[in-house]
């Protein structure tokens, strides 16, 4: 079993679409808690936890790498003063998957113009 999954509480077509978007560039645990968020549109830390099978310091990364593409935010929640408790995050959606989608499909136009490039430089080095 990996170290970072518990277990699969996502459905089969969901993992398939994670599977897809890993192999489209985007990390494993981050695909998983993107597709949650297109499912739920929201959700604490500990609710990604528990039906993902992902583990918190792993949620915690991968957020973070979600909100540097700027596609998720997060919001704090602090607890009832009668119920005590820490504060804890939020996470949704800033972006649509439609949007999304396209910003990983210009990655994957871009990595591909990078290697056109370095094939077109090494045909001109081999043309010595």
């Amino acid at each position: 079993m990996n170290d970072t999954v518990k277990n699969n509480l996502l459905s089969e077509k969901e993992l398939k679409a994670a599977t897809a978007l890993q192999h489209r560039g985007i990390p494993r645990i981050e695909n998983r808690i993107l597709i949650y968020l297109f499912k739920v549109e929201e959700a604490t830390t500990r609710q990604i936890e528990r039906n993902t099978g992902l583990y918190q310091p792993d949620i915690s990364i991968a957020t973070r790498r979600l909100m540097e593409k700027r596609w998720i935010k997060s919001s704090l929640v602090k607890q009832a003063e009668n119920r005590g408790g820490r504060p804890y995050y939020k996470f949704f959606l800033i972006r649509s998957k439609d949007d999304i989608f396209n910003d990983i499909r210009e990655q994957i136009e871009k990595k591909i113009q990078s290697e056109q490039q370095s094939m077109d430089a090494l045909r001109e080095l081999l043309e010595i």
